[in-house]
C-alpha cells in the first residue's frame, strides 16, 4: 500500500473502493500534519499580498507607509498569463487520427470558454499559482443543470411522445452540467504519492454554516 510523505498508509490510495469514516478521519489527521508547513507558508504569503504584515518601527515614527510590492509582483505576473487563448493539443491516434484530434481539441477549448462564463477560473488559478506556488481546480457535476428524463405516460399518443422527447433532447443539448471552481490551496490536501488516490478539502466553519455550504442533508 502506498505511503504518504510522512510515512502514513493511505487506505484510499491503497485500492479500497469504500473507505470507512474512520479511515477518512485518520487520513485527514495525518495529511493535516504533512501539509501544516505548506498551509502556514500560504498564510504568510497572504499576509504579504494583502499588506497585513507588521514591520518593526521606531517609536518616533508616527506613520508608516506600506508598499504594495508583494501584490504588485503577483498581479503583474498574472497579467502576463494569456488565459484567453489556451493552446490545447490532442495527440492523434494513428495516421488517420488528425481530424479526430483536431475536433477533440476544439471541443476542449469550447468547454473551457463555457466554464469561464460562470467565473474567471483560469485567471484566478494563475494568480494562486504565483502566490502559493500551486493552482487547484475542482470539477463538479451540477445535477440541477442537467434536465431529468421526461415522464412518458401510457395515455400519450406517438406524436405527444415524440414532441416530449424532442423538447427533452433540446434542453440537454443546451445544458452544461459541469462546474469548475478554484480552491484556495490553504484549504486542500492531496495524495503526495503520485498515484492521485485522494484529494481533501477542509474548512473551519460553524454548524449553522453547514447547510449553506453542503446542503441540508449534512446539517
Amino acid at each position: 500500500m502506498p505511503h504518504g510523505g510522512n510515512g502514513y498508509v493511505s487506505p484510499i490510495a491503497g485500492g479500497r473502493s469504500a473507505p470507512t469514516p474512520g479511515d477518512i478521519l485518520a487520513l485527514y489527521q495525518n495529511a493535516k500534519q504533512e501539509f501544516s508547513a505548506f498551509h502556514s507558508q500560504c498564510a504568510q504569503e497572504e499576509e504579504y499580498y494583502h499588506d497585513r504584515f507588521k514591520v518593526a518601527m521606531p517609536e518616533t515614527v508616527r506613520e508608516r507607509v506600506m508598499l504594495a510590492s508583494g501584490r504588485t509582483i503577483v498581479d503583474s505576473a498574472t497579467d502576463h498569463v494569456d488565459v484567453e487563448n489556451m493552446r490545447i493539443e490532442v495527440p492523434a491516434r494513428g495516421e488517420r487520427g488528425n481530424a479526430d484530434a483536431e475536433v477533440t481539441s476544439k471541443a476542449y477549448r469550447g468547454i473551457w470558454h463555457r466554464v469561464e462564463q460562470d467565473f474567471p477560473v483560469r485567471r484566478t488559478a494563475s494568480r494562486y499559482a504565483f502566490l502559493y506556488g500551486v493552482g487547484v481546480y475542482k470539477v463538479l457535476l451540477a445535477k440541477d443543470r442537467w434536465p431529468s428524463s421526461p415522464g412518458l405516460h401510457p395515455d400519450m399518443d406517438d406524436a405527444q411522445m415524440r414532441q416530449t422527447l424532442k423538447e427533452f433532447r433540446g434542453k440537454r443539448l443546451s445544458s452544461f452540467p459541469i462546474v469548475v471552481k478554484v480552491v484556495n490551496p490553504r484549504h486542500v490536501m492531496w495524495d503526495t504519492t503520485g498515484r492521485q488516490g485522494w484529494f481533501m478539502e477542509s474548512y473551519k466553519i460553524s454548524r449553522q454554516q453547514v447547510p449553506g455550504w453542503f446542503g441540508e442533508s449534512l446539517a
